[in-house]
């Protein structure tokens, strides 16, 4: 079983320190571990954004421990309060259950989806054009994701697999799963380590999918789940208006948007209901056009 990751910070008292002038403060926070990168920049933006409203009474330290707890676990570990807060793509069932900050982490990178393919499909890839072509191609995605109702809406089939790392095996072979669609974000990093294993699996280089997809950073709505959201949530507008979130977010991502050739793919745009109607699109300095 394919081991997560989980970030969290640990708090401790001031009295626990007494000689200390400063409280080492805690938050618990989680994320599926899921590639050895995937939410290496999420977890960088909140830290970042924590020392922005850091003082001199307090300061954050964080720490990093393994579980093999899937999605599912993670978010009902949210809403028990054993974590304090979790990255995770908006919908309309977190927003009836959890506060977010509505900020988009990733810009809306996350919903340009390249796809990983065998590498002796590409010449049939050239041929899908629209919308009705991906249609008649089978993807993979993981068991309760979002994104399934994104494709099965949109009359996308749609194989569902509960154990993240088996999916490059099973799009490596040269069978009736045609595509694994990953975000721009991830499928580079992605490819770089599991076509070691499995020297079949490529890029797909003429498509890209783009649907509505947004990630937020999410808490549980009780008091101490409002203060922490308020408290990273200014932290992060402090970086958005200092610019330093777009240098952040320019340094992890920069080279893999220009190495997407976005531009010069065939673009299939896709239909997502299940996003709530309260995205704060109108925030022109959240979002990235590619």
């Amino acid at each position: 079983m394919v081991l997560k990751f989980v970030i969290l910070f640990l708090f401790i008292t001031a009295s626990t320190f007494a000689s200390q002038t400063r409280a080492l403060e805690t938050i618990f926070v989680t994320h599926p571990y899921e590639g050895e990168s995937r939410f290496n920049y999420h977890v960088a933006l909140i830290t970042e954004a924590l020392t922005k409203v850091s003082d001199d009474e307090n300061y954050y330290v964080l720490k990093g421990i393994k579980t093999d707890a899937n999605e599912s676990l993670l978010v009902r570990l949210l809403e028990l309060g054993r974590i304090d807060l979790m990255f995770r793509p908006v919908s309309k069932t977190m927003e009836n259950h959890f506060l977010p900050i509505r900020i988009p982490l990733d810009k809306g990178l996350i919903g340009w989806r390249l796809l990983l393919i065998n590498k002796e499909k590409q010449e049939a890839f050239r041929k899908v054009r629209t919308l009705e072509d991906l249609q008649r191609l089978m993807l993979i995605q993981g068991s309760g994701w979002n994104d399934v109702l994104v494709y099965e809406f949109n009359g996308v089939p749609v194989f569902q697999e509960s154990q993240f790392t088996k999916m490059f095996q099973i799009v490596a072979r040269n069978n009736n799963i045609d595509a694994f669609p990953r975000g721009v974000q991830e499928i580079f990093d992605e490819y770089r380590e599991w076509s070691k294993s499995y020297p079949q699996l490529a890029i797909e280089q003429s498509l890209v999918l783009h649907y509505d997809f947004v990630r937020y950073v999410w808490f549980k709505p009780t008091a101490q789940g409002r203060a922490l959201r308020d408290k990273i949530q200014l932290g992060l507008e402090m970086m958005i208006e200092d610019g330093s979130f777009d240098v952040l977010f320019n340094q992890y991502f920069s080279d893999v948007i220009q190495k997407s050739n976005l531009d010069n793919r065939v673009k299939i745009e896709l239909e997502n209901p299940f996003i709530p109607i309260n995205i704060p699109y109108h925030r022109k300095e959240l979002w990235l056009t590619p």
